[in-house]
């Protein structure tokens, strides 16, 4: 699947891979969006999905990289969206190239 990316900034993994952010598309409202989720969510038993809201890339820009939260994002091996956020376990740097508006 073809995702649309932000070109904000990446997540460089412990793998040597760059991780993108990218929009995904809302079950039921069919609506396309980036996400912002805590970054402590990740419990078992719990549904991730409930606590992911969706949010313009702007918003999304700022929650990552202001308050640590996690977004939805895809990588040469792993091209379904997952959560990855700055403290993530597989995480080793965040690169922003453009500055936000």
């Amino acid at each position: 699947m073809d995702y649309e990316k932000s070109d904000a900034f990446v997540f460089l993994l412990d793998s040597g891979e760059f991780a993108i952010p990218v929009k995904v598309e809302n079950k039921n409202s069919k609506e396309v969006s980036f996400r912002s989720a805590p970054q402590s969510i990740n419990k078992l038993g719990r549904n991730w999905a409930e606590n992911e809201i969706e949010v313009a890339e702007q918003k999304m820009i700022d929650d990552v990289l202001l308050k640590n939260r996690r977004t939805r994002c895809v990588s040469p091996s792993k091209p379904k969206p997952s959560l990855k956020g700055p403290l993530s376990d597989d995480v080793r740097a965040v690169y922003v190239l453009r500055k936000s508006t």
